[in-house]
C-alpha cells in the first residue's frame, strides 16, 4: 500500500511538472499558426499601384510608397503600416476600426475615403478627407494629441513645429493619385 501511495504521489508530481511545459508548447504553437502573414508592397518611383486588402479596403498607392499589411485581418482592429501616400477607400466595419500607422502618428477610421500622405523623410503629414470622418493622432513630445476630421477637411501636420492646420477644400474638385493628380 505504501508503494502504491508513493507511486501516486510521484505520478502527480510528474504531472504537475509536465502539464505547464505541454501547455506552454501548445500555446506557442497556436500563436505561431495564428500569426498573420505580412505583405510588403514597395511602389517604384514613377509608378502607382492599387492594392485590395482582405476586408475589401482598396488602397491606391503613389510612387515611392511602402505599405505593410496582414494577408488577412484578425483580432479587434485592422492595422496597417504606411510610409508614403495612399488614397484609401476603407471598407465599413464599426466593430473593427481601421488604423494606418506612420511613424509616430496614426489615422483611425471605421469606413471612409481619404487621401493620406506621410513620407518618413517629409516634414509634414497630410489628410484630405473625401467621405466620413477620421481621428488623427500624433505624439507630441511627452504625450499624444488627436483631432477629429470630417468630409471636406484638409489637414496638414507640421512634424517639426508639432502643429496642425485644418482648412476646407472642395471634395468634388479633388484630384487624387488614382486620377494622376496627387495633392
Amino acid at each position: 500500500r505504501k508503494m502504491a501511495a508513493y507511486a501516486q504521489i510521484a505520478g502527480l508530481c510528474i504531472a504537475l511538472l509536465v502539464i505547464p511545459f505541454v501547455t506552454h508548447r501548445l500555446s506557442v504553437n497556436y500563436a505561431r499558426e495564428h500569426q498573420p502573414e505580412w505583405v510588403e508592397v514597395n511602389v517604384p518611383y514613377g509608378q502607382t499601384q492599387k492594392v485590395t486588402l482582405s476586408d475589401g479596403t482598396s488602397m491606391f498607392l503613389n510612387a515611392g510608397t511602402k505599405l505593410m499589411y496582414p494577408e488577412t485581418f484578425s483580432g479587434r482592429k485592422r492595422e496597417i503600416f504606411l510610409d508614403g501616400e495612399a488614397l484609401a477607400d476603407v471598407a465599413k466595419d464599426s466593430e473593427h476600426p481601421f488604423i494606418i500607422r506612420s511613424g509616430s502618428s496614426q489615422v483611425r477610421v471605421t469606413g471612409t475615403k481619404f487621401n493620406f500622405k506621410s513620407f518618413q523623410q517629409d516634414n509634414a503629414v497630410e489628410i484630405a478627407l473625401l467621405e466620413g470622418s477620421v481621428e488623427y493622432t500624433w505624439d507630441d513630445a511627452s504625450d499624444s494629441k488627436n483631432v477629429n476630421l470630417k468630409a471636406g477637411d484638409l489637414m496638414r501636420y507640421d512634424k517639426g513645429e508639432a502643429q496642425v492646420n485644418i482648412s476646407a477644400f472642395n471634395v468634388e474638385k479633388f484630384k487624387s493619385i488614382e486620377s494622376g493628380h496627387p495633392l
